[in-house]
């Protein structure tokens, strides 16, 4: 659209039109950028110029206010003149100032909050939408004005809208076992509010989930000790909940004493589908390079056997002879097995383990298994 006028406020100011960029960065003027902000901000509205003076100089009787008021829109005009727009774009109107309503004017603040509460309402939206959307949100709303007071109010809905999208999308992550990127979200996340028991608790889910005990303890820590510092409070119920589930775990297998190089077995690994278990693969090769250390991919294809309805069975009970860290998944009669943290040396105990439970179903001798170590 030949006269669509664009106007960013999330992060740092600037305008556009056509092929012109402006920011004001070389005006000089700051007064007159920080005027047409504030006309911006009252898009489509016109503004008295009494209230632009109480605004502006608040210390100056109404006809010194006026003068000063005259002068910076003589200014504000030059400059967007200088950068190739017409003067006319601040419009002079009953006695106030607005921005011409000729041009097609578009915010992104504007855009940023239409969507957002769309999304939110929506329960289908993707994550492909909402990531592009968060990404319109460079910053706060006119951060070069963030020691002013006027823009408060605004800034304050459009940070919480944001906070409220990011939440949206770290649970869909969540939902959809998307680990990489869900890692990333979640530190902005808490870089944007340290006190959001949710990211905490979604955390939490997913190192318990990955069989990542310590760090799981560890996140529930941090979020007890902060929210106890700054706002004497204890974590909500549904975080509470989720630490002593994962504590009793931790105390059974402590008192059942089943030791497995110094990390007691019996839990049970976690059984997904493939699709997850390719994800967490790739998340434990990752980690074994940077940590160098090893983990096995086991594989017992079963193709050869006779067991149909007995098969998911199979899988349970193999699975829960594994540790809490270990990953399970079976397609066409093949059961694959992630065994973190361990190498050939250390798979002896487990195997005989599988041997039981083969006996236990008639499988012994029909079973092939594959070994390979990873690092």
């Amino acid at each position: 659209m030949a006269n669509l006028l664009k106007f960013y406020g999330l992060g740092s100011f600037y305008l556009e039109y056509q092929s012109i960029k402006i920011d004001g960065s070389n005006w000089v003027s700051k007064r007159a950028l920080e005027l047409l902000m504030y006309l911006s901000f009252k898009l489509g509205r016109r503004t008295d110029a009494e209230e632009i003076i109480d605004l502006f100089w608040p210390d100056s009787d109404l006809e010194t206010g006026k003068n000063k008021l005259y002068n910076t829109i003589y200014l504000l005009r030059k400059s967007l003149q200088r950068a190739g727009l017409e003067k006319e774009l601040i419009k002079s109107l009953q006695g106030g100032y607005l921005i011409n309503n000729n041009y097609l004017l578009w915010t992104d603040w504007g855009y940023f909050i239409e969507k957002g509460h769309l999304y939110l309402q929506q329960k289908n939206v993707s994550t492909a939408e909402l990531t592009e959307l968060l990404k319109i949100y460079r910053g706060d709303f006119f951060a070069l004005l963030r020691y002013e007071s006027w823009p408060k109010n605004q800034r304050d809905i459009l940070s919480g809208l944001h906070l409220a999208l990011l939440e949206k999308l770290i649970i869909k992550l969540y939902e959809n076992d998307d680990y990489q990127l869900l890692f990333n979200y979640l530190n902005q996340g808490l870089n944007l509010d340290p006190y959001a028991e949710i990211f905490y608790l979604i955390y939490f889910k997913v190192f318990v989930k990955l069989g990542k005990t310590k760090e799981a303890i560890n996140i529930y820590q941090k979020c007890k000790d902060i929210l106890a510092a700054e706002l004497d409070l204890e974590p909500g119920p549904e975080l509470q909940q989720e630490y002593l589930n994962l504590k009793a775990k931790q105390d059974i297998i402590i008192k059942n004493k089943l030791d497995f190089k110094q990390t007691e077995i019996g839990t049970g690994a976690m059984i997904c589908d493939q699709e997850s278990f390719k994800k967490i693969y790739e998340l434990e090769l990752r980690s074994a390079k940077r940590k160098n250390i090893k983990f096995i991919l086991l594989t017992i294809d079963l193709s050869n056997s006779q067991i149909n309805s007995d098969f998911k069975n199979v899988i349970k009970q193999t699975g829960a002879v594994l540790r809490t860290g270990d990953v399970i998944c079976s397609c066409n009669k093949k059961i694959h097995i992630i065994l973190r943290e361990i190498g050939f040396k250390d798979t002896g105990i487990i195997l005989t383990r599988f041997d039981q439970v083969f006996k236990r179903f008639n499988l012994a001798g029909q079973a092939s298994i594959d070994l390979k170590e990873v690092n």
